[in-house]
């Protein structure tokens, strides 16, 4: 999934006809008009009142079961069924969904799900920023029929700060774990539910300064670890525009992580006027790269989730990499599991030191001798070598793999 999203941009500079449109809108009736919200955890203040300069729509009323749309809300839906037939969408974003009533989400993804159908689009895809945890996000997608939902949990935080090396692994990988989802679907629902990502728009988890990943020059070399984690662990990955460019924005307000793309008065790389979007940039041809990996191993879209265990020179004892205290710079291991069939990833935090350590593989699939061989590592020459199964100091199971700095290694057992 990628988010394009347009920021700013002069409205009244390209849109010098700009308004309310189209009429059915002009009634005074299409607006709520209660005023600014000012208790952003107040409801129902956040779904009536006005999103700053926003004038809040009067979407209807009722309860989730007998809903009553308003005249507006339906005529927002018409607008939005002619831009899928025009633009032929697949998709939309819903954001926020904290800012609607859950009859008027349900209302809006039933009809544009049902117009969808009729133009051969059976699997229109509808995802809602939901704040709150797991549980929330799963209850508010259950009962509208939005299909994922993205902006929970903390997962641009954690997804960014583990790659980086400033969080230890398991802050991230326990996301998918410490939920009560998984008494019902286990591993399932969030594989197909759940939007992950990282530099997105907002940065809530960054209120006072917003920065890009990129940005910190001291781990931006980490970039191509962050987009590997992000695509080959649990979840929907997203890439926001930008980041397949090294985009490195960073300021005390929003716009500054929102560079314009395409050339405009707010340019990357504090420049104005020009396009950046470069097919031939090392990191968005590695993102190609791994994208194509995750399209052919149905085990990194849907296999069971094991962050594993590592031995080292720093520790010979098997443990999870952490960051105590500083940054973690430690391999960090995880499998992916499906069918009996385990594929192992693995990054490294250093970032300019070539390192090893044993990672403990699953004890019931293998036995020692057997092999795994290398499908991917940043290191070409590595991939297509094959490496045995060792026993560990303890007894485990396990590979010894060896990392080059910032490197990134998948091996497949045989």
């Amino acid at each position: 999934m990628i988010s394009p999203l347009l920021y700013n941009v002069n409205f009244e500079q390209n849109y010098p006809d700009g308004g309310i449109w189209p009429q059915e809108l002009f009634d005074l009736d299409t607006f709520t008009r209660k005023g600014y919200i000012r208790d952003w955890d107040n409801d129902p203040e956040f779904r009536e009142g006005d999103f700053l300069s926003l004038k809040n729509i009067n979407t209807g009323q009722g309860k989730l079961n007998n809903y009553q749309a308003s005249t507006a809300l339906k005529t927002m839906i018409d607008c939005y069924k002619y831009w899928i037939t025009y633009a032929d969408l697949d998709g939309f974003r819903l954001d926020t969904v904290k800012h609607l009533s859950p009859g008027a989400t349900r209302y809006f993804t039933t009809e544009i799900k049902e117009f969808a159908q009729t133009l051969g689009k059976k699997n229109f895809f509808i995802i809602g920023e939901i704040t709150g945890g797991m549980e929330f996000a799963k209850m508010i997608c259950e009962q509208t029929g939005l299909n994922a939902a993205l902006g929970i949990n903390k997962i641009p935080e954690n997804l960014e700060n583990v790659a980086k090396g400033y969080y230890s692994a398991e802050n991230y990988f326990s996301i998918f774990t410490n939920s009560n989802v998984l008494s019902e679907g286990k591993h399932q629902w969030y594989h197909k539910n759940v939007i992950t990502m990282f530099d997105d728009h907002d940065m809530v988890y960054q209120q006072q300064y917003k920065a890009r990943f990129a940005a910190d020059k001291k781990t931006a070399l980490l970039l191509k670890n962050a987009i590997f984690l992000n695509f080959f662990t649990a979840g929907i990955p997203c890439v926001y525009y930008g980041t397949e460019q090294g985009f490195d924005g960073s300021g005390n307000s929003d716009k500054y992580i929102r560079e314009a793309m395409f050339g405009g008065d707010f340019g990357a790389f504090r420049t104005r006027n020009r396009s950046f979007f470069d097919q031939n940039n090392p990191i968005y041809q590695e993102m190609k790269k791994l994208a194509g990996l995750r399209k052919k191993y149905i085990n990194l879209r849907i296999g069971r989730q094991y962050l594993r265990e590592i031995s080292n020179e720093k520790d010979a004892n098997f443990h999870l990499p952490a960051a105590n205290g500083g940054r973690c710079t430690e391999i960090i291991a995880w499998s992916r599991i499906l069918s009996q069939e385990e594929l192992l990833l693995a990054i490294n935090c250093e970032l300019d030191r070539e390192q090893s350590s044993k990672v403990i593989v699953d004890n019931e699939l293998h036995n020692l001798g057997d092999e795994f061989v290398c499908l991917y590592s940043s290191a070409q020459e590595q991939i297509g070598k094959e490496i045995e199964v060792i026993k560990g100091d303890h007894g485990n199971n396990c590979l010894d793999i060896k990392l080059p700095p910032k490197g990134r290694a998948i091996y497949k057992s045989l």
